[in-house]
């Protein structure tokens, strides 16, 4: 789930960098992290904010859902949420 997390998250960032007609040359993915290598001019610094945002707004929405699903789960609380209990 993890990677598919850190996944999610680079997706995104070049998934937005290409409707701002970048172009992408590469995902990279680590065991912590990630880095989506793109090319191209960003056209206006509101399109650049977007691109730097999204990964981590992709981030705060799984985060909630794996947090929901974690109390659909029947956890006390997430936090102490065991692994039966998560899955």
């Amino acid at each position: 789930m993890f990677f598919a997390s850190l996944l999610a998250h680079e997706l995104a960032h070049s998934l937005v960098a290409r409707h701002y007609g970048l172009t992408v040359k590469s995902i990279t993915l680590w065991l912590l992290g990630g880095v989506s290598e793109l090319g191209g001019d960003v056209p206006r610094p509101s399109a650049e904010a977007w691109i730097a945002g999204v990964g981590p707004l992709t981030s705060l929405l799984l985060g909630g859902v794996f947090i929901g699903l974690a109390a659909l789960a029947g956890a006390s609380h997430p936090a102490r949420a065991s692994i039966a209990g998560v899955v």
